[in-house]
């Protein structure tokens, strides 16, 4: 048996299309504004370890990146040898920003907004506040430890904890 006519017509189809479409952007917008006004957020670790291909990262380029919790954390070597290790994002735009060893300074690409490499903003440029500054230790397997607070001091690592 064959049908003379379509169940729907090509509005009909168009309409149904177009509806769903609508109720999906509706759910997606949805979940973001009520993540945003809920704040379920990741939340930020006690610490991060930095190993394997991130200290190899480390050592080639001076810098790396880290996930540390929802934002990055920016771990770097300065000419002294000495380890820094910053917040990532640039207190103006958040915007990530990243070492530059040649100028041993931190530079934010989206409005050129630079800082010292102990993470205080440079008069004269956008950023309104110094960057967050974490502290180091160095275990005695060669990993990193990163945390946003003072470490105890303790005799199973090498304290080389920098605020």
């Amino acid at each position: 048996m064959r049908l003379d006519r379509s169940l729907l017509d090509r509005r009909q189809f168009l309409d149904g299309v177009m509806g769903a479409g609508v109720i999906g952007l509706g759910a997606t917008a949805g979940e973001t504004v009520l993540g945003f006004l809920t704040g379920l957020e990741e939340p930020e670790p006690d610490h991060i370890v930095l190993a394997g291909p991130m200290l190899e990262t480390l050592s080639q380029k001076q810098y790396v990146l880290a996930p540390y919790g929802p934002r990055p954390v920016m771990v770097f070597r300065l000419p002294s040898g000495e380890l820094r290790a910053l917040s990532a994002v640039c207190t103006h735009g958040q915007c990530n920003v990243r070492y530059r060893p040649e100028t041993n300074d931190i530079y934010c690409a989206c409005h050129q907004g630079r800082f010292t490499a102990e993470g205080i903003n440079v008069p004269g440029t956008p950023p309104p506040r110094p960057l967050r500054t974490f502290h180091i230790r160095r275990q005695d397997d060669g990993t990193l430890i990163v945390a946003a607070e003072p470490f105890e001091p303790g005799p199973s690592s090498n304290p080389t904890d920098t605020p």
